[in-house]
């Protein structure tokens, strides 16, 4: 059976137990480093070294959620240009932040900004996005520190 790297950390874990084998550490590629795999590897009590996936968007330019300030929580407590969002929502489901308007149409990155003001139309500076993107966020912020990089 063939897998693509992103499906194949389960077999090969399962593979390697049934020889009563057991890594205390796993090496990957960004492909091994989705948060299904920290997760599962995490409750297996091994250590997945595997950097997360670029995020969406950062290739065509735009902002992501690693050039906010995110705190431990996931929310965003201010913009790349250091403005604090003037309204803040948490749900079980997603996280929504709004900027002042104002701030965001004199703003250098208004262009390639999620949540910018674009046209007269548009009244807030609102930018929604998921928990589960919150969590590789945070793995691609740590892989940039000392620790991550020495392993």
């Amino acid at each position: 059976m063939t897998y693509h790297d992103s499906q194949a950390l389960a077999p090969a874990l399962a593979d390697v137990r049934s020889r009563q084998l057991c890594p205390a550490r796993v090496l990957g590629d960004s492909h091994y480093g989705s948060t299904e795999s920290v997760k599962q590897c995490q409750s297996e009590g091994i250590a997945l070294v595997a950097p997360a996936m670029p995020p969406k968007g950062a290739k065509q330019g735009q902002l992501t959620l690693e050039n906010f300030v995110v705190d431990k929580a996931g929310r965003i407590v201010a913009c790349p240009q250091g403005h604090a969002p003037v309204w803040t929502s948490v749900s079980a489901i997603k996280l929504a932040v709004r900027f002042d308007p104002g701030a965001c149409q004199t703003c250098a990155s208004m262009h390639t900004c999620p949540g910018a003001v674009r046209s007269q139309a548009q009244k807030d500076a609102r930018w929604q996005y998921t928990h589960e993107r919150v969590a590789p966020c945070h793995r691609r912020l740590a892989e940039q520190e000392p620790a991550f990089i020495a392993q």
